[in-house]
C-alpha cells in the first residue's frame, strides 16, 4: 500500500511504497530532504457506545418551562395594566378635586353676592326715609347712600333691625364700639380694586411730608421712646385658627404704619407692611410668597392707618384699612377715609383699632404646617399700637 503525502517545502504531491516509512526521502521536484511519516491506522468500523446512565430521581430533575406556559404572559402584561390602572387613579384625584376647588369658589360667590344683595336692599329702605345726612367719610358706590346706614348705626333713631347673614357680628376688640358698623360688607361689598405696582417698586423712599409727619417733628422721637420701652398695645385678632406661628414687626426706631403689599387668590399669599419713619418710608417684613405684580395700599400725606377690618375663618380671608388724619397726639377718628378691600369675603370679620391710638406695628400668626395655603403665610393679622396720651 502506497504512502501519499505532501512535501513540507514545495508542497508537491507524493506517493512512496509503504516501507519507505520512517525513512528519509528527497523531493524530485525542490531536492527537499524529510523523514516520511507512516499512515495512519485504517479506521474502525465498529460504533462505540456509551454505557448506559442510571436513571436520575424526580426531585433531582431540572425544572422546565414548557412552551406555551402562562407565566410569561403575565409577566408581559403586568407592567402595561400597573400604568393603565395608575393612570386612572391620577385621573380620578385630580377630578374630584377639581370639584372640591369649584364647589369652593361658588359658595364663596353666593355668600358674597347674598351679603351685597342684602346690603343693597337695607340701604335702600333707610335711604327711602330722606333722613338728613351729615358729612360723607364713605363715597357711596354705584348710587347707594350707604352714609345713611352708618348714620343710623351710629346715632339709631329707632330699633335696628339685625340682618341675618353667615358671617357671626364682630367680636368686641381694641377699637370703640361706635366706630363700629353691623356687617361691615356694607363698607367693603362695592369697593374699588386696588392698584398694582411691579414687584420691584417695593422700594425705600425720603419722607418728603411736612407738618406733624415731617422729617423734624417731635412725633418721631416720642413714638421712638414708646416703641424703646416697650409700651405697646396690641390689638385682637380674628380667628386664623391653622397659624400657630406667632409673629411681629415694629420697627425700633420709631414708625406710623401707613399702607401694605398684599397678594390674595382663594386666601392670603403675601402681605408686607408700610412704615413711614423720620427719614424715609420703608417696606418691613415680607410675610408669604409674592407674585410679579403686588397690590397697594397706601395712606395719602398727612394719614396713617388708624383702624383694619380682617376677615378670616382657619386661614385669612381679606382686608381693608381705614386711613386717619395724624394729629400730634393721635389719630382724628372723625378725618377719615377706607381703602380699597383686598382678598374674600369668607369666614367672619372684625375691625381692629379705630381709638385714635398709633398703629406702629403689626403682629398675628404664620402658618407653620404644610397644607393647601404654603407654610409662612399669614393666617391672621392685627396692629401694635402706642398711646400718647
Amino acid at each position: 500500500m502506497a504512502i501519499t503525502l505532501s512535501c513540507p517545502k514545495c508542497v508537491s504531491i507524493l506517493e512512496v511504497p509503504d516501507g519507505f516509512a520512517n525513512k528519509v526521502a528527497r523531493c524530485p521536484t525542490c531536492k527537499h530532504e524529510f523523514v516520511v511519516a507512516p499512515a495512519p491506522a485504517p479506521a474502525s468500523d465498529a460504533i462505540q457506545v456509551d454505557p448506559p446512565r442510571p436513571p436520575r430521581r424526580v426531585d433531582e430533575r431540572r425544572p422546565q418551562v414548557r412552551s406555551g406556559s402562562s407565566r410569561p404572559m403575565w409577566l408581559a402584561l403586568g407592567i402595561p395594566l400597573a400604568t393603565v390602572g395608575l393612570l386612572a387613579a391620577c385621573c380620578v384625584v385630580g377630578f374630584m378635586f377639581g370639584l372640591v376647588k369649584v364647589r369652593q369658589g361658588h359658595e364663596i360667590e353666593v355668600h358674597h353676592d347674598a351679603v351685597e344683595g342684602i346690603a343693597r336692599k337695607r340701604a335702600e329702605e333707610i335711604a327711602a326715609k330722606k333722613r338728613p345726612l351729615e358729612k360723607m367719610m364713605i363715597p357711596p358706590p354705584n348710587g347707594i347712600d350707604l352714609e345713611a346706614v352708618r348714620e343710623e348705626a351710629i346715632e339709631p333713631k329707632e330699633e335696628i333691625v339685625e340682618l341675618k347673614v353667615d358671617a357671626p357680628a364682630p367680636m368686641a376688640g381694641f377699637g370703640r364700639d361706635d366706630l363700629r358698623v353691623p356687617d361691615n360688607e356694607f363698607r367693603w361689598s362695592n369697593r374699588e380694586v386696588a392698584p398694582k405696582v411691579p414687584l420691584q417698586q417695593r422700594m425705600t423712599r425720603p419722607n418728603q411730608q411736612t407738618g406733624v409727619l415731617g422729617p423734624k417733628s417731635e412725633l418721631w422721637g416720642k413714638l421712638r421712646e414708646q416703641v424703646k420701652a416697650k409700651k405697646l398695645l396690641k390689638t385682637s385678632i380674628q380667628n386664623g385658627n391653622w397659624g400657630t406661628t406667632p409673629f411681629a414687626d415694629t420697627p425700633d426706631e420709631g414708625s406710623l404704619l401707613v399702607g401694605f403689599y398684599a397678594n390674595s387668590g382663594m386666601w392670603m399669599g403675601y402681605v408686607q407692611p408700610i412704615f413711614l419713619t423720620a427719614d424715609h418710608e420703608k417696606p418691613g417684613k415680607a410675610y408669604g410668597m409674592p407674585r410679579d405684580e403686588v397690590s397697594v395700599l397706601r395712606a395719602k400725606p398727612g394719614y396713617a392707618v388708624g383702624r383694619m377690618y380682617v376677615r378670616a375663618g382657619d386661614l385669612f380671608d381679606g382686608f381693608g384699612v381705614t386711613y386717619m388724619k395724624v394729629t400730634a397726639n393721635g389719630l382724628d377718628s372723625e378725618d377719615a377715609y377706607d381703602s380699597e378691600f383686598i382678598g374674600g369675603m369668607g369666614g367672619s370679620g372684625l375691625d381692629v383699632g379705630g381709638d385714635g391710638a398709633f398703629m406702629v406695628g403689626v403682629h398675628g400668626r404664620l402658618i407653620s404646617m404644610a397644607g393647601i395655603v404654603p407654610v409662612g403665610n399669614v393666617a391672621t393679622l392685627g396692629g401694635v399700637c402706642v398711646k400718647l396720651r
